[in-house]
């Protein structure tokens, strides 16, 4: 996660120039897959090189796929592109600005370039018993490392060697985009030597002061005692373990609390804000919907206020992305507007008052328009209904036959009283033992057993109405019948809800929504580790 971090940060930027602000954007992203990692993973395993950097490549893209990064435009592989580095290495040494040793290593000359130092202001030490022997100045690095035995190696002017680190990057940029791009990115630990190298060689190379225009870096994932997340420190969580418990859509508002630049503590406490955040946006969505569909009865809405509140949202959250893609701003602003439009959407209106389709369905198409853009989705009922495919026309037809249904035997067992009597109740106490007996068989769908005969007239002495019984007596006997019904009611909400549909019920009436991508592991997790296709399931009840 330590690095997939960085990818959803920029995906996220990438996002808002390309939806928010209607730039065309192209990314490139640079494979290194050769150097001095890769051949020692390669030793040791036993294989070859290029079956190493072939399984961590797919590896890392099916990442992030899992995590809604969108693929980049381009993708650039350092082995690929071995001339174009010899174009550069040669260029570099024709303008004075890099030297070869003895060995064939060619260096880039940093006292020569003149103009080093632009992100870190290291200090030179020309110490001569730390320097590398070969190198004129401390602060010099290798473009072109001589060959080693063992290694892989291309041929160039200067001898048998590969690309060294730093090179590669601004190598197969250059052949991408020319002397200058837009935004260079990556993790802040990268600012020094990496992209200190990179600007200083790129800039020698065209000749000009101005590589990359702008910077992005973002902050590091550290554990909750201050570690920073790390391969090297082997305490890393892997993507596939996150999602087993986690959301991509949790882990994206992870991101969203604090701004791109900021470290980010892996912490409980964070997850536990992400997942709430996540499951009020999702609750919003769901209701807002049921509402718009007549599911739901709410109001009255204050409709003037709501929209002044829609409209001063749509300001902040422009100014926020156009201040550094502020988006802890956004997601506040937007979880504000969420709050809002809750306080009329959760009243229970004591008589009939006006829809207000107009103001809750702009508040929500402004809400999941936004998180779109930041790559937080969640499935709506209305993408499936308006959906090409006729498998998912069906399902929608299927589904709001099954929740009309399952609604109407609910509503029939939890309806007590008068109009809902018993019709039959053993009143010889003699003949009370064998029918609990029987009342306590069920079938294999868990209903009671019916009585075989039923009785032959209202006076037989072992069956009579419940009009003789006291009115709580009676509500007492009409919860034990239909208790198995809203038993089953639950069950198959839950059955459901494993199957990535939530049912809420609302009063008389049920609506269905899509969950999203979390995992079945999760879902099990929410339904408090049970799992309702077991036989012995009970279903949690509803507080």
């Amino acid at each position: 996660m330590w690095l997939l971090q960085c990818y959803i940060q920029f995906d996220i930027i990438r996002r808002i120039l390309e939806d928010f602000f209607n730039i065309d954007v192209v990314t490139v992203i640079g494979i290194t897959d050769i150097d001095d990692k890769i051949i020692t993973r390669a030793r040791e395993s036993n294989v070859t090189i290029e079956h190493i950097t072939k399984f961590y490549e797919q590896e890392f893209f099916h990442d992030m796929e899992n995590l809604k990064v969108k693929p980049p435009s381009v993708i650039t592989r350092v082995t690929q592109h071995v001339p174009r580095v010899l174009e550069f290495c040669q260029k570099l040494i024709d303008n004075g600005s890099a030297y070869v040793t003895k060995s064939g290593t060619v260096y880039f000359d940093v006292k020569k370039f003149g103009n080093y130092g632009k992100f870190s202001s290291i200090e030179s030490n020309d110490d001569q018993e730390t320097r590398n022997v070969e190198k004129r100045n401390s602060q010099d690095f290798t473009l072109w490392k001589a060959y080693k035995a063992g290694e892989p190696w291309w041929s160039s002017p200067w001898g048998k060697g590969r690309p060294g680190w730093h090179i590669e990057c601004s190598a197969m940029a250059s052949h991408i985009f020319g002397s200058n791009l837009d935004v260079h990115s990556g993790g802040k630990d990268l600012v020094f030597p990496h992209h200190e190298n990179e600007e200083a060689q790129s800039e020698a190379f065209h000749d000009t002061c101005l590589w990359a225009n702008y910077w992005l870096h973002t902050g590091h994932l550290y554990l909750k005692d201050g570690v920073k997340m790390s391969k090297s420190l082997k305490n890393t969580v892997s993507v596939k373990e996150f999602l087993e418990d986690n959301t991509a859509n949790e882990f994206r508002i992870c991101c969203l609390i604090l701004p791109y630049s900021h470290d980010i503590a892996y912490t409980d406490n964070l997850l536990e804000e992400a997942k709430a955040t996540n499951k009020k946006l999702m609750s919003f969505t769901a209701d807002a919907e049921a509402y718009l569909d007549g599911h739901l009865s709410a109001g009255p809405f204050n409709e003037p206020l709501l929209l002044k509140c829609l409209s001063e949202t749509r300001k902040e959250v422009k100014e926020a992305l156009e201040d550094d893609f502020n988006t802890t701003k956004v997601l506040n602003s937007i979880l504000n507007l969420v709050s809002e439009t809750n306080k009329d959407l959760q009243k229970v209106p004591k008589s009939p008052v006006p829809c207000s389709a107009g103001a809750v369905g702009a508040c929500l198409s402004y809400v999941t328009k936004t998180l779109k853009i930041f790559g937080v989705e969640y499935p709506s009922k209305k993408a499936c209904i308006t959906s090409k495919g006729h498998d998912t026309g069906t399902l929608v037809r299927v589904m709001d036959s099954l929740v009309k249904f399952r609604s109407q035997v609910r509503v029939y067992a939890l309806t007590m009283g008068p109009s809902a009597q018993a019709q039959y109740q053993i009143d010889d106490p003699k003949h009370k033992l064998e029918q609990d007996k029987e009342a306590s068989q069920t079938t294999s769908e868990g209903l009671p057993v019916p009585p075989i005969q039923p009785p032959l007239h209202k006076g037989d002495i072992t069956w009579t109405t419940t009009s003789s019984l006291d009115p709580k007596e009676r509500q007492k006997l009409q919860k034990k019948e239909r208790e198995p019904l809203v038993k089953a009611c639950d069950v198959i909400r839950d059955e459901l809800y494993i199957a990535g549909i939530q049912v809420k019920d609302r009063g008389r009436d049920s609506s269905w929504s899509l969950l999203g991508n979390n995992s079945i592991r999760a879902r099990r997790t929410n339904l408090g580790n049970y799992d309702p296709f077991e036989p012995e399931y009970q279903p949690k009840p509803k507080k």
